[in-house]
């Protein structure tokens, strides 16, 4: 009686245990909405199509980030209080790779930009932008990546 009691008590913990399985829950998709803190940016400019300067910078605090709100809205915050970009607030829209930011300036679009996303993960984001600029038939071309991370 003792071997079959045993043997009955060896079965109930041999099933609940491996009855037990793991359940894994998906992990969420990364997605833009947070506060992004910047940490590199990469400029490249051209005069007329002919390189002119190429800078870097990583000289960023916990004051310099860029904050995507759930509802299509956001603002960027700057440690240089100085600079027109510090407090503007934006709208923005994601379709696959691209985002595109519409900054305003008293309730008016002034700058459409869009960008092309290169990293989008739970904590690493890094977009891509061109932007050209024409006047009295000369072109300036700025060439931007910019790195941030949560």
């Amino acid at each position: 009686m003792k071997y079959f009691c045993g043997l009955l008590l060896l079965l109930f913990f041999t099933l609940t245990f491996f009855s037990c399985s793991k359940k894994n829950s998906p992990t969420p998709a990364p997605t833009i909405v947070g506060k992004w803190y910047v940490k590199k940016i990469v400029s490249v400019l051209y005069d007329n199509n002919v390189q002119t300067s190429n800078y870097s910078s990583t000289n960023y605090t916990t004051a310099d980030y860029i904050l995507f709100n759930s509802d299509g809205t956001g603002n960027i915050s700057k440690s240089d209080t100085t600079d027109a970009e510090n407090g503007d607030i934006f709208g923005y829209s994601v379709t696959g790779k691209q985002l595109i930011v519409d900054e305003y300036q008293k309730n008016a679009i002034t700058v459409r930009d869009t960008l092309t996303i290169t990293t989008l993960t739970q904590s690493s984001l890094t977009w891509h932008n061109v932007s050209i600029y024409a006047y009295a038939g000369d072109t300036s071309k700025i060439v931007e990546d910019e790195y941030l991370s949560k």
